[in-house]
């Protein structure tokens, strides 16, 4: 008897609509599984077989053959278990063609018949909704990120019994309640708890403003990490949208947490040296997401970033530009978005204290050879770079700093005057905007352009460079409530570009 049951194959954060095609008949007791299923998936022969019988069924000796159409695209993991064993039991006769139809089932089955929590279940309940599916059967563990989706029915079961008697309409299911997203929590690393540094702490501002990728110079315990372990606290609440991507990200990946199904605030994502290009970028067999993907929406931040290398960082840039990260393996190739914002932190030197060279131990050959890890190719992909000073006992605590909620609410200010600009373009924010929009979007005056000819004609700018002072020129801009770009804009968007010269 043929028979079948759907189920789904997480891609990245994508899934496939996987059909679980079972036929049973008379011959030698054989259990085949084909469709290219992975090793995890050859395996569910096994936990199918004794959970059906640990659950009260009966295995008889047949021919069994297990197909996960379609053929070609490769199944890996323990999803598949649930779906299997229910349309066995469907070749079987315990249950009907009619009580598994358009219903998508996903679990890992224990050997006593138990469904287990699994990864990427919100990619397979929103793909699958699109593909016309409205009730899935799923793990109970994974309820509470499944009650994400909207306008579909989800049954969780915590065993095999339990959703054969639901089909079979012999016992009722408990449908989930609904999830809501939830609010950001409150700030805990506060921007006023950092003395001084106005001018970092303003780059900070535009940078958040703009999404821009920052870098922060200076002398070891001037403030760098501080500055940049607080500028989530100062990006705007995620949308419902956000919300919901981020959640389908981490759920892929397997990150979400399960008290806690929604991740409501932006990722700031630490990394520090050493780090492999797969653990950063992402990567190995099953091409799974890194840090830089991880970052969506949020902040990456690389500490003393000139120990990461040459060729860690230039594997960076493409995703810095493109925010896009394509992998490549063996069984295959995935694009995984990466619209993150780079906070990079570093010292001015090998030993940390240059200029001051009543302190600074380098000689020229070792200054320049600190300074060549970072090739200019990457300096030229990051929008605004910002030096930190060494404090001055007297100047500790005798101000008032402003609090990462006041600067938050310019922040935001200016996020909705480009929401409002961008509107029905594929980017929100200043430092997406494409070099062919840059006439359209910030148009320059007579006068700045006199400013910006005389900057580029003496080699002051390259024409990565050039683009990058304007878009940095139009976030300021924003910040003041301008809607023209003035000279002024255009010479502390310089200000911030003209740290690399060195």
């Amino acid at each position: 008897m043929f028979s079948e049951a759907l189920s789904a194959a997480v891609i990245g954060i994508d899934a496939a609509l996987i059909r679980v095609e079972t036929d049973v008949s008379d011959g030698l007791p054989v259990f085949d599984m084909v469709g290219l299923p992975g090793s995890e998936v050859r395996e569910a022969r096994e936990r199918v077989r004794v959970a059906m019988k640990n659950s009260g069924y009966r295995f008889p000796a047949k021919r069994i053959t297990v197909n996960l159409s379609p053929a070609d695209v490769r199944k890996e993991g323990t999803a598949f278990d649930l779906a299997i064993a229910i349309s066995i039991l469907t070749s079987f006769g315990q249950l009907s063609k009619s009580q598994t139809k358009n219903i998508m089932f996903l679990g890992e089955l224990g050997l006593d018949g138990s469904v287990k929590r699994i990864r990427g279940i919100l990619p397979a309940l929103e793909d699958g909704k699109k593909q016309g599916v409205s009730v899935f059967f799923l793990p109970s563990e994974n309820g509470p990120e499944a009650s994400l989706v909207k306008d579909v029915r989800i049954i969780a079961v915590s065993s095999l019994k339990q959703a054969v008697l639901i089909l079979q309409g012999r016992t009722k299911a408990d449908d989930l309640e609904k999830a809501h997203f939830s609010a950001a929590a409150g700030i805990s690393a506060d921007f006023c708890e950092i003395a001084g540094q106005q001018s970092a702490k303003r780059a900070a501002e535009v940078a958040a403003a703009g999404f821009h990728h920052l870098l922060l110079t200076g002398p070891p315990g001037s403030g760098k990490t501080m500055i940049a372990r607080r500028m989530r606290g100062i990006l705007p609440p995620l949308s419902e949208p956000e919300q919901l991507y981020l959640s389908r990200l981490y759920s892929a990946a397997g990150l979400l947490d399960e008290k806690r199904p929604v991740v409501s605030e932006r990722p700031f994502r630490e990394v520090t040296f050493p780090i492999s290009p797969g653990a950063l970028l992402g990567g190995g067999k099953k091409l799974k997401p890194g840090e830089a993907v991880l970052a969506s929406h949020g902040i990456l931040f690389m500490d003393e970033l000139p120990e990461f290398g040459r060729a860690v960082l230039e594997l960076l840039l493409q995703p810095l530009e493109e925010r896009n990260i394509r992998l490549t393996g063996p069984r295959g190739a995935l694009s995984y978005p990466a619209f993150f914002m780079l906070v990079g932190a570093m010292n001015p030197c090998d030993c940390g204290y240059y200029p001051d060279m009543s302190r600074c131990r380098c000689n020229p050959y070792r200054l320049n050879r600190y300074r060549s890890r970072i090739t200019r190719a990457f300096w030229d992909r990051i929008d605004i770079v910002s030096e930190t000073k060494q404090m001055d006992f007297k100047q500790i605590g005798t101000a008032k700093e402003e609090s990462s909620l006041q600067i938050r609410e310019r922040v935001e200010h200016a996020w909705e005057i480009q929401k409002a600009r961008y509107r029905g373009l594929p980017f929100s924010w200043n430092s997406a905007l494409p070099s062919k929009l840059l006439d359209e979007f910030c148009p320059l005056g007579r006068e700045e352009n006199r400013l910006m000819k005389q900057l580029f004609g003496k080699g002051l700018l390259s024409i990565r460079g050039y683009d990058t002072l304007r878009r940095t020129a139009r976030t300021i801009a924003d910040l003041a409530g301008e809607k023209q770009i003035h000279c002024g804009h255009l010479t502390e968007a310089y200000f911030y570009r003209k740290k690399d010269e060195g």
